[in-house]
């Protein structure tokens, strides 16, 4: 991302096909992306009509998903340059260090250290050692210890992070992964997990094939990075898979190596009748073409019918750019309204040779015009995009993130709408991504904080070293007591430090001990399989239909699947009670071992008989992976809303206008003069604590 100074706005092209829609949702959509730096001061995003595009490897999966996307996509791509141009707003500088000679002296003489020990250990170290192995451990471990955000990126890692960036990537669209075995070993031949649609999904690949060989390469043992990597290639190039799949065998599939885009908007359609007017869109992340995906499908909502409310899911989205954040909020903001203000230190050289000295800078960003080029004529557009009238609701839980706190924390300030869920992750830091040396490795580091409109940073956490010995920091929450209150523009009280508290609370139910276990073991995705093979000729038929799959009789099978082939179900008392057989043995008390083992056996059955009480999530989970084999994602998204109780709470709220305007227009309190960003402290001490 590219500002131009003074400006710290993109300019926007946009050009989209979206196919018809099918039954009140309005995906699949296609969308392709490419952005082209056209000067200094912006960068366009052209969105060409779909073309024939495609492809994802799935380590993907993993990093799409879960903690390890959390840790590496959180990172909000703000630039120092970027807020330097921007605003140059330094404060005065924080006094003089050391001489500007000795501090290069003193790096060099670290940086000669470290080398001298990687020489000694090549040299003369007992076993031969792999030096780039130890160096990157050495990068690791010295900036583990500022904060778990800040971290060198090896080419594959940095690869890794452009990809999730720009969203796009060049390959076939499958998510593959090894099953695990009984005894938690991988499993010999590696498994579709998903087919993304406009890509692998429409080559014929689904969930649960199981990949015999890639372009002739026995696929026997071998691992997913190395699958993958057999799977990339030029884009318009063909890759053949010999693939198995339950009840049909062996078949022989082509696929065409495209230009894959990752979606950030999934799915959207509507809820409720068609006289309630809510519409539902699910953003995932923020990478480069969040803002057009987006504010396509938002126009499309408001274009089909009058859209009475519009229902914004940010719940496990882990974040992604900055600039990307700022344009989303445009979309729901009036212009000039303020969005994001970022503040960090920089260092700057001195004129008489004396040192550098620290100072701060300080970044403010609003809703903004954007110019956008369509292929009938250039418009300007003046935010918001979502009419004013229109109310709007916002999902968020513990997985929501970073640039998503920024969109929710700006709504909410503004009382532009209503947060539903359960409190945010908390992560108030910014940072910049560097290239090294040749730029194929780069590192990640905090270089600011962000604050809401109203002035809170929602950082909930503090980093401390992990002490004497140890490597990586020390975490801390920050107290309630030590949080200070904020107002919105209606008067609100909101707090800072503990990510974005939702006005209306809402928590999802937690998996069962069951479920945990079920999921762990495979068992919906190896029952699945089970299914799929004895409906080999009229499954797609059945998942078509209006009917639920899971009966009664499938349910009682899928126990069957689970009490015969998945046996030694451990309860959570299973490895304390494993200790205490082993110190009974040691000490003699033998008789007593069959008493715990007699023990263990009743909590497995304890654990079994979940089946009953948790039935209804369980049976979801079934449905949801039978479904997987012959429907496509934005499918079963749609499906899982069914149930959901946020979403359940949203369209409450969604249909009762007094209680929403109650939410975000509280009666008048007497709320206190409030502090403008400018008259606070503006320095807000340093990134990392």
């Amino acid at each position: 991302s590219a500002v131009g100074a003074g400006s710290g706005r993109t300019a926007l092209q946009l050009r989209s096909t979206c196919g018809p829609l099918v039954g009140r949702s309005l995906f699949p959509c296609t969308l392709a992306a490419s952005v082209k730096q056209d000067d200094a001061t912006s960068t366009h995003l052209d969105l060409p009509s779909w073309p024939s595009v495609v492809e994802l490897s799935i380590a993907a999966k993993r990093f799409l998903t879960g903690a390890a996307f959390l840790s590496v996509v959180i990172a909000n791509g703000v630039f120092v340059d970027e807020a330097r141009a921007a605003q140059p707003a330094k404060e005065a500088a924080a006094g003089a260090t050391m001489p500007a000679e000795a501090v290069e002296k003193k790096i060099e003489e670290k940086a000669g250290l470290f080398a001298e020990i990687l020489k000694d250990l090549q040299d003369a170290y007992v076993e031969p050692v792999d030096i780039d192995k130890l160096a990157e451990t050495g990068y690791n471990a010295m900036l583990s210890s500022l904060d778990p955000f800040t971290e060198f990126e090896n080419p594959q890692a940095a690869q890794q992070m452009k990809v999730q960036t720009y969203g796009n990537y060049g390959g076939v669209g499958l998510l593959i992964a090894k099953p695990v075995t009984e005894k938690g070993a991988e499993g010999e031949y590696i498994n579709v997990m998903g087919a993304m649609e406009g890509f692998a999904y429409q080559d014929g690949m689904r969930v649960g094939d199981k990949v015999l060989a890639i372009d002739g390469t026995d696929c026997k043992n071998l691992g997913v990075t190395a699958a993958s990597e057999l799977l990339k290639g030029p884009p318009g190039t063909k890759v053949t898979l010999k693939i198995q799949r339950p009840g049909v065998g062996v078949l022989d599939k082509d696929l065409m190596r495209r230009v894959v885009l990752l979606r950030d908007v999934p799915l959207a359609t509507t809820l409720g009748t068609e006289s309630d007017g809510i519409g539902y869109v699910k953003l995932q992340g923020f990478s480069a073409s969040a803002t057009q995906e987006l504010a396509y499908v938002i126009s499309r909502l408001q274009q089909k019918a009058p859209l009475q409310t519009l229902i914004l899911d940010l719940r496990g989205n882990p974040g992604g750019l900055l600039q990307q954040a700022i344009k989303v909020a445009d979309l729901f903001l009036k212009e000039g309204d303020a969005i994001v203000t970022t503040r960090g230190r920089t260092v700057q050289p001195q004129d008489d040779g004396s040192g550098p000295s620290s100072s701060s800078f300080e970044t403010k960003y609003s809703a903004q015009s954007i110019t956008a080029s369509t292929s009938s004529g250039t418009y300007v557009f003046h935010p918001p995009l979502l009419d004013p009238q229109t109310k709007l609701v916002v999902l968020v839980n513990r997985q929501t993130a970073s640039a998503a706190e920024i969109v929710a924390g700006a709504i909410q300030d503004h009382d532009r709408g209503v947060i539903i869920g359960e409190q945010t992750f908390g992560k108030g830091l910014v940072q910049q991504l560097q290239p090294l040396g040749k730029g194929v490795s780069k590192i990640k580091y905090t270089i600011g904080k962000y604050y809401t409109p109203s002035g809170r940073c929602i950082q909930s956490k503090t980093y401390q070293e992990a002490g004497p010995g140890a490597v990586g920091t020390k975490a801390s929450q920050i107290t309630d007591d030590q949080r200070k209150v904020f107002y919105t523009d209606a008067g609100r009280s909101v707090k800072d430090a503990g990510g974005i508290e939702p006005d209306v609370p809402v928590t999802a139910p937690s998996a069962g001990q069951l479920e945990r276990e079920l999921e762990r073991r495979e068992a919906f995705f190896k029952f699945a399989n089970e299914w799929q093979a004895e409906h080999a000729t009229d499954g797609a038929e059945l998942v078509t239909s209006d009917q639920a799959i899971v009966t009664d009789e499938v349910y009682r099978s899928f126990q069957r699947f689970v009490r015969e082939e998945l046996k030694g179900f451990e309860s959570p008392f299973d490895k304390s009670l494993d200790l205490m057989q082993d110190a009974l043995r040691e000490s003699g008390y033998d008789e007593a071992v069959g008493d715990v083992r007699n023990l263990k056996q009743h909590l497995s059955g304890l654990l079994l008989d979940e089946f009953r009480r948790d039935e209804k999530p369980i049976r979801k989970r079934v449905e949801m992976a039978i479904r997987s084999r012959f429907a496509p994602e934005s499918t079963l998204l749609a499906m899982g809303l069914d149930g959901d109780v946020q979403v359940e709470k949203a369209l409450e709220i969604a249909k009762d206008e007094g209680k929403y305007l109650t939410l975000i227009n509280p009666p008048a309190k007497g709320k206190p003069e409030q502090l403008s960003l400018a008259s606070q402290n503006p320095t807000p001490g340093p990134a990392v604590q």
